[in-house]
């Protein structure tokens, strides 16, 4: 059997830079508290204790990885912990800086349409268990969000920067249809781009969330600005030193804005409420 098409060259580096500030952006922004992981005993994937509690209303400095250093650098359980439950990021508080990406793919041709898909993932396919007070949360069917990218050939291709919760390792970028038969129970919905940040952003229950998502795109910015480089240049250069250069100065640059940004505003109240 042939195998499907893989993606253009500068489309996979795109996607490797945006996937590398995924992971910058989660690390820096979870609120919930890893207690302990460890590999389960049957089967691939781990057993995450966690506490969720307060998610949405703190602003902390503290890094989920905290107590764990060996799961500093991206290990491979630190990409599947980080990417747990994140697959709207992308599509909504990240969404500034993936359209400077994609906007750029979009006018050098290479690709020619961008989609956000809703889909159930296959249960059988679960990586990441979450365990919080000795108790197993299953949430049923997961419902997961992810790109589908057309490139000018006409090849489809999944972008799914939250992968790793579900043992993706190898990248973000995968043909269409081997995504599908590898990972999906069921297509839900196939989106205009911009339909998952047009319904988070409707109401306030995310907007300290958007708070510190602008301080990530200010911080982007800047770095950009200091370099004379636009985003969408960084994720055009070709393979090597400097791409990679850049690519770590802008995930350390988002880091320090977004940690910043919280110091401001928690300077002296004593507390992490915002």
């Amino acid at each position: 059997m042939v195998g499907s098409p893989g993606p253009p060259p500068a489309l996979s580096q795109a996607m490797d830079l945006l996937q590398a500030i995924f992971y910058a952006w989660r690390e820096t922004n979870l609120r919930w508290k890893l207690y302990s992981y460890e590999p389960r005993k049957t089967g691939p994937g781990l057993d995450v204790s966690m506490h969720k509690a307060g998610q949405y209303s703190k602003d902390s400095n503290e890094n989920v990885f905290a107590k764990f250093p060996d799961l500093q650098g991206l290990s491979l359980a630190g990409k599947a912990i980080l990417a747990y439950n994140g697959c709207e990021d992308p599509p909504c508080f990240m969404h500034n800086t993936v359209e400077k990406v994609f906007d750029r793919l979009l006018a050098e041709n290479v690709v020619t349409k961008v989609e956000e898909v809703r889909v159930y993932i296959r249960l059988t396919k679960k990586y990441v268990f979450e365990f919080y007070e000795g108790v197993r949360n299953d949430c049923g069917e997961p419902d997961h969000t992810l790109y589908r990218l057309e490139t000018r050939s006409g090849d489809q291709f999944a972008v799914d920067f939250s992968g790793a919760q579900y043992g993706i390792f190898d990248g973000p970028i995968i043909p269409w249809h081997e995504y599908l038969d590898s990972y999906v129970e069921e297509v839900l919905d196939i989106l205009d781009y911009g339909a998952c940040l047009m319904r988070l952003s409707s109401g306030n229950e995310y907007e300290h969330i958007f708070v510190r998502a602008r301080d990530m795109d200010a911080a982007i910015q800047d770095w950009c600005q200091q370099k004379e480089v636009g985003l969408g240049d960084v994720a055009m250069m070709g393979p090597g030193r400097e791409f990679k250069i850049a690519q770590t100065e802008i995930c350390q640059a988002l880091t320090e804005g977004v940690r910043n940004g919280i110091r401001k505003r928690t300077a002296g109240l004593g507390t992490d409420i915002m």
